[in-house]
């Protein structure tokens, strides 16, 4: 069976449930005729040569349908019916000997609204060099950076609109010399992250020098979103190696700078330390394997013990063997106060800490003979009332201890009125 007809079988299943759920019907489901009798529907319309039943089982494996054996007869749900039903029926639970209190615990959700619409994507029909379509001499330098992050297998992917002139606009503020802000705003999933990377990455390579400093900083409100975006901005670094090493002298290094970043090699085994000893060594928390950067192989990294006594800043992937080392990351936060990443990820509250610390204040380019030219603020919507009123007066004090001129590109997908969102967090005018 087809991935196309799983999802097929999943929207039908979920507009029979709609009208239900819809008037906060929870417990519903479909018995084992009516869920037979739905998918033999499908399969039959599209030809499919696979028994109802080995739909059924397909689905269950992947968590797409749930059963519901706690009632007689038991029923069937899609993730998404058994999803509300779960959130609906959230209780509040407090300390008692009676393992069944929480039934009679109070009721947490007490009404919801349900509304199931198709995603919306933007429509991916321009080339990718029209992004870098009319810009300066390093015209054929950035169309390889370009070349490189967009290619899919065998052919290379195309690009929304909003990508090419957020792009194009990227490129545009990165070449004058004064602070401006631009906001990429669109759907979640939509390619905002690209958009940005793909003029980041290629000014940063067109910069053509193998010395070391801070050169873009992205900032996140909080870790999981960090790590989210983390492993897609290393697998595309490492698509940039050979091309790195021919105009810089050496690879792209990527360093984390949170709560989870080790002083040093010692303080891999604190008590604290969120690098978890394993048999292989101690297991990054940032970083998953990139593979060649194309084919992502997701596995575990390991530093093991006998690099980290050595001082040695080399991570193993634990799946494919990959080994990536102090060329390529940036690990703990002494090496990066001698060696700082070419792109250092960090969260708000580490900026902040970072404008009081001396030992930190080069790494943000407070002091530093040449400066972060670009910083990125993802999930921007986010930095509200007093939470967004504290995050502003940090990247002030940064910007101000700066001292020169920074590109700021804001990422949001829910903003209704994003200029003036943009200008107040980053104090830039409107205008610029």
């Amino acid at each position: 069976m087809t991935p196309e007809t799983e999802s097929e079988i999943l929207g039908v299943l979920e507009a029979h449930e709609d009208p239900l759920l819809s008037w906060g019907v929870v417990d519903g489901g479909f018995t084992e005729d009516e869920l037979h009798t739905h998918i033999d529907d499908v399969l039959m319309q599209r030809g499919e040569l696979d028994t109802a039943q080995d739909a059924i089982e397909a689905l269950e494996d992947k968590g797409l349908i749930i059963r519901d054996s706690a009632v007689s007869p038991s029923r069937w749900r899609t993730r998404n019916g058994e999803t509300l039903r779960l959130l609906a029926r959230l209780r509040q639970i407090l300390p008692s000997g009676d393992p069944a209190a929480w039934r009679q615990g109070a009721a947490l959700v007490s009404d919801f609204r349900y509304a199931r619409r198709p995603r919306a994507y933007p429509r991916r029909d321009q080339s990718r060099h029209a992004v870098v379509d009319g810009t300066d001499a390093l015209h054929d330098l950035y169309r390889q950076v370009i070349d490189a992050m967009t290619r899919r297998g065998p052919q290379h992917a195309d690009l929304s609109g909003f990508q090419v002139r957020a792009s194009r606009q990227i490129f545009t503020a990165l070449q004058s010399n004064i602070t401006t802000a631009t906001v990429v705003g669109a759907g979640t999933g939509s390619g905002k992250t690209l958009a940005f990377y793909l003029p980041a990455f290629a000014y940063l390579t067109g910069l053509q020098d193998k010395s070391t400093w801070t050169r873009a900083l992205a900032v996140y409100p909080r870790n999981e979103l960090l790590k989210d975006q983390l492993n897609t901005a290393f697998a595309n670094a490492r698509r940039l190696d050979h091309l790195w090493t021919k105009t810089n002298g050496r690879p792209m290094t990527i360093g984390v700078l949170n709560k989870d970043t080790p002083t040093s090699t010692k303080s891999l085994t604190a008590s604290y330390s969120a690098w978890t000893k394993r048999a292989e060594g101690f297991q990054c928390p940032h970083f998953t394997c990139p593979g060649d950067g194309y084919t992502v192989c997701g596995g575990t990294l390991f530093w093991s013990e006998q690099d980290a006594r050595a001082r040695t800043e080399r991570l193993t992937c634990s799946t494919c063997k990959r080994v990536f080392d102090d060329s390529m990351l940036v690990l703990t936060r002494s090496r990066m106060s001698q060696r700082p990443p070419d792109v250092l990820f960090t969260t708000t509250e580490m900026l902040n800490r970072g404008l009081s610390d001396l030992s930190l204040g080069t790494l943000f380019g407070i002091g530093a003979a040449k400066k972060p030219r670009l910083m990125l603020l993802d999930e921007i919507h986010t930095y509200s009332g007093t939470t967004g009123a504290q995050a502003a007066l940090v990247l002030r004090r940064w910007h101000h201890s700066l001292r020169g001129p920074v590109t700021f590109v804001g990422l949001s997908a829910t903003l209704s009125n994003a200029v003036r969102h943009m200008s107040d967090l980053t104090g830039v005018d409107d205008g610029l």
